[in-house]
């Protein structure tokens, strides 16, 4: 069965959609489509109403990046580790000029920071950032 054919049912187990990645990156490139909407119309586009939808009519999604993968083991012990317990996910690191904007980021900011703290501390690691793929472990 395809990938994208698969449907989680309720007595799947816990990391069911862990393991069909996993199966997935094992066999597959990956390829990950980075796509943005603009923001062309302040009146109907407002940053600050994060539950106002933006037409896609007015503004489409465009592709901004492609991400691609080798075949890897996904979630290997040490990967695993490394993400759960090491790495920081936050959508700020990039350009200043691609930050998230209006106030749910700024709250999700705040939220982030405190609890990438908590957890760095909790899993008694030093938080780290990747620069190049030699820093992730096998």
């Amino acid at each position: 069965m395809a990938a994208g054919e698969r449907t989680v049912g309720k007595n799947d187990p816990p990391g069911v959609l862990r393991d069909w990645v996993r199966e997935y990156h094992a066999v597959h490139r990956g390829r990950f489509e980075l796509r943005v909407q603009l923001n062309t119309d302040l009146a109907t586009m407002p940053v600050e109403g994060a539950s106002v939808g933006w037409d896609e009519d007015v503004s489409l999604y465009r592709t901004v990046a492609t991400v691609e993968t080798p075949l890897q083991e996904s979630f290997s012990p040490a990967r695993r580790i490394y993400a759960e317990d090491v790495l920081s996910w936050r959508p700020w690191y990039g350009l200043a000029a691609h930050r998230p904007l209006g106030s749910i980021n700024r709250v999700r900011r705040e939220a982030y920071e405190v609890l990438g703290a908590w957890r760095h501390d909790v899993n008694a690691q030093v938080e780290q950032d990747p620069t190049r793929l030699a820093d992730v472990p096998d």
